[in-house]
C-alpha cells in the first residue's frame, strides 16, 4: 500500500443525520491522494453503519471504533492511524468545497515556509440556511493579528490542513 499525501482525520460520534454530505465533499475532491480515517467514537446512532458502508466502497477508509472517550482522544487516535505527508481536519457534520484538498495543497507547496492553512468557513443552521462567514483573514499577517488579539477561530479546525512535521513538533492535541 502506497503512502497517501492527504491524511483526513475526521471524529464521528452521533452524526448519522449529516454524515453521507460530509463523506460525500471529501470523496469528490479534485484531489484524490488521501486516506480517510474515521474515529467512531462511540456512537449509539446509525453512524458506524454509515461508516463501515463507505468502508466497503472505498480502499481509501480507515476505520477506528471504540467507546465513548471523548473529542480528544478521537483526534489523537486518527493521528497516530495518519501516515501522509498533510493531514486535513474535517468534521462528521461539515462539508467541504470540491477543490479544497487541491488549492491548500497548492498553497502549502508554493510557501515551504507556511506550515498550516485554513480556508473561509460559511456557517449554516440545521436546514442548511446560511448564518454567517467566517475567516475573513487572508494573509499571515491578518491570521497572526486575530491571534495575538484574542480573536480565536482566524483558521477553524476542521478547515485546516498541516503539514505532518509541524504536528509531530508539537506533539499531540491536550485537554
Amino acid at each position: 500500500m502506497s503512502t497517501p499525501l492527504i491524511s483526513v482525520i475526521t471524529p464521528v460520534y452521533n452524526n448519522g443525520p449529516y454524515m453521507r454530505e460530509a463523506l460525500d465533499s471529501i470523496f469528490n475532491q479534485t484531489l484524490g491522494d488521501f486516506e480517510y480515517i474515521l474515529i467512531n467514537d462511540g456512537s449509539t446512532d446509525n453512524s458506524l453503519e454509515i461508516l463501515e458502508e463507505y468502508a466497503r466502497k472505498d480502499a481509501r477508509v480507515r476505520i477506528g471504533s471504540h467507546g465513548n472517550r471523548g473529542y480528544i482522544a478521537a483526534l489523537n487516535e486518527g493521528l497516530e492511524l495518519a501516515r501522509a505527508e498533510f493531514v486535513v481536519r474535517m468534521d462528521a457534520d461539515d462539508v467541504s468545497l470540491p477543490d479544497r484538498f487541491e488549492k491548500q495543497i497548492a498553497y502549502l507547496r508554493a510557501h515551504p515556509e507556511c506550515v498550516v492553512v485554513g480556508g473561509r468557513v460559511l456557517l449554516i443552521d440545521s436546514d442548511g440556511a446560511p448564518l454567517r462567514e467566517m475567516c475573513d483573514e487572508t494573509t499571515h499577517e491578518a491570521i497572526d493579528a486575530a491571534h495575538l488579539a484574542g480573536r480565536g477561530g482566524a483558521i477553524v479546525h476542521p478547515a485546516m490542513m498541516a503539514r505532518r512535521s509541524a504536528i509531530d513538533r508539537i506533539g499531540q492535541y491536550s485537554n
